[in-house]
């Protein structure tokens, strides 16, 4: 592959010819110190101002998204609860001068990478689209053609069941990144807390009998009472972040399982998650014990699912919704381009090509280059 008349000097870089991973691999071949330095110094920055001014971008369309996701879903809640328009109104012109007001205090838009020079999309946002079947399922849209079990089994493993998987495609990991992802981070946030709570019971309890026990020195006193907090802390922070882990996991698992299989939302898909949750919850005590600690589950997963199923306040369509959907479908990927669309639609992308091959770098110095991140989708 040979480029004729480039003029690397003058060539414009555009992040959006190229996916992110092939981005990754030519910031690598940039931080390389053989070949063009000069070139490839010019091509790392252009790469940073344009990424931070993509991450802007990006940020609007996620705020424009959730806006237009969650009017539909005020105006259901006004209508329930029979709130005047006037009063309605008020209150949101009130939060709109709120947030004009936090927005002014708030820096200009001044960048270390400079102004913006991209010429990016209008944002044109369709508000029945967020409440679409395959928001629901956080699947790509091409999911309702399938059946529910099919469905089930892509979205909770897409490595093993969905055909042309990319694990750099957000769609297709979403329901198990999410579910993983929020299971640990919340299972060490409340085992944490409610460790640190025994943790300062024990350490109390140490500090009252501690005028028995002499010491060598004041740091090994308090080497040995931060030895009896960091114990206390480890084990019940072990004992509670599992079981708050297991009732989410559970939880989480049979509600988005259900909605995914049946394509809706519904208030009895919370209802079975709890009570199955808090039946598992409870297997030490018994089949009795299961039953009346699922029959208290179920009721807890009544409001649960007027919450997230009727009033249709569900943080997991919102985000897939706002942040995952534009970023894997948007002007920001390259879902449905060929290989020779990627390569021929530009010349800003041989003109890129040929500056890393003029570098002296093995991985790229060859065309293997071409075949393996190039022609990557």
């Amino acid at each position: 592959m040979s480029v004729k008349g480039t003029v690397l000097e003058s060539y414009q870089f555009d992040v959006r010819d190229f996916s992110d991973r092939q981005i990754q691999v030519i910031k690598a071949a940039c931080a390389a110190g053989k070949g063009n330095t000069e070139l490839k110094r010019k091509l790392h920055l252009s790469i940073a101002r344009q990424e931070h001014n993509r991450k802007k971008y990006f940020k609007k369309v996620t705020l424009e998204r959730r806006k237009a996701y969650m009017k539909p879903v005020y105006d259901n809640l006004r209508e329930k609860l029979h709130i005047p328009m006037s009063v309605w109104n008020f209150f949101g012109d009130a939060r709109r001068r709120i947030d004009n007001f936090s927005q002014s205090l708030l820096p200009k838009s001044w960048s270390l990478y400079g102004q913006d020079t991209m010429e990016w999309p209008e944002i044109h946002i369709d508000e029945d689209a967020g409440h679409s079947p395959h928001v629901l399922a956080g699947m790509p849209a091409n999911c309702v053609k399938l059946p529910g079990w099919e469905r089930v089994k892509q979205a909770f493993l897409p490595r093993m069941y969905m055909e042309m998987y990319d694990p750099y495609n957000p769609t297709h990991t979403f329901n198990w990144d999410t579910l993983t992802l929020s299971t640990f981070i919340l299972s060490c946030v409340v085992g944490v807390f409610h460790g640190a709570e025994y943790a300062n019971r024990d350490l109390a309890k140490y500090k009252e009998h501690e005028g028995t026990v002499f010491y060598e020195s004041r740091m090994m006193g308090q080497r040995v009472r931060d030895a009896v907090y960091a114990r206390s802390l480890a084990k019940y922070a072990i004992r509670w972040g599992w079981r708050f882990g297991l009732l989410y996991a559970v939880t989480y698992g049979i509600s988005q399982s259900m909605t995914i299989y049946r394509l809706e939302d519904k208030v009895g898909h919370y209802v079975a998650a709890t009570g199955i949750a808090t039946a598992l919850y409870a297997w030490k005590s018994g089949p009795s014990g299961m039953m009346r600690f699922g029959i208290v589950g179920a009721i807890l997963g009544i409001p649960l699912g007027i919450c997230f199923a009727t009033l249709g306040f569900n943080p997991r369509p919102l985000h897939y919704y706002s942040k995952v959907e534009p970023y894997a479908t948007g002007p920001m990927s390259q879902e449905g381009m060929t290989l020779q669309e990627r390569l021929l639609s530009t010349e800003r992308t041989f003109e890129t090509l040929f500056l890393l091959r003029t570098s002296h770098s093995p991985e790229i110095n060859n065309e293997e280059f071409f075949r393996k991140f190039v022609g990557s989708t």
